[in-house]
């Protein structure tokens, strides 16, 4: 699949008033193309509970960047038109995406240079895919000053995904198990 929006008809799909966006744990672009590891890395975010958009070369990856609005992008550094770091350059110039750099490169001056850009994390391949899932979740709740909770509203129910309770605010406002 050439770079782009990369969704199942059920993840559009809306449940009970809420997006499917808003259930899961954000929307992550993945930049890689390398094809076997782009879609390791799509199917374990995406079972992570994440949204995700692909690209597979620079121009590619600001124009899905653009138009996709990421909560997050795991960025290979050898891309097709330049590298990655030339995105990770051109995204920080206008947004303030969280980036997790994912590359086979591993010697120092890439990766201080890459935090020095504005790289959030770094991960060497081979890497771990589920580690990669939870350096997503720990980057964005660090980035969104949260605990880490994925919820889900829904008229005055809460769902907590991770606890796996069900709240209901009442009333008065008050929320009750």
């Amino acid at each position: 699949m050439e770079g782009g929006i990369h969704r199942s008809s059920t993840e559009r799909a809306q449940e009970g008033g809420a997006t499917r966006t808003e259930a899961m744990g954000g929307r992550i672009l993945i930049v890689e193309d390398e094809r076997e590891i782009a879609d390791l890395l799509v199917a374990y975010v995406e079972r992570g509970g994440f949204e995700v958009a692909r690209a597979t070369s620079v121009a590619d990856a600001i124009r899905v960047h653009a138009q996709f609005r990421p909560d997050l992008m795991l960025l290979d550094i050898g891309l097709p038109g330049g590298d990655g770091i030339d995105v990770l350059t051109a995204v920080r110039r206008r947004f303030d995406t969280p980036v997790i750099m994912v590359t086979a490169l591993d010697d120092d001056v890439t990766k201080l240079s890459s935090l020095r850009i504005g790289a959030d994390d770094y991960v060497v391949k081979p890497f771990n895919p589920s580690e990669v899932v939870e350096r997503v979740r720990a980057v964005l709740r660090r980035v969104r000053g949260q605990t880490g909770r994925r919820t889900l509203s829904v008229g005055e129910l809460i769902v907590d995904l991770d606890a796996r309770v069900v709240t209901c605010r009442s009333e008065d406002g008050s929320e009750g198990e």
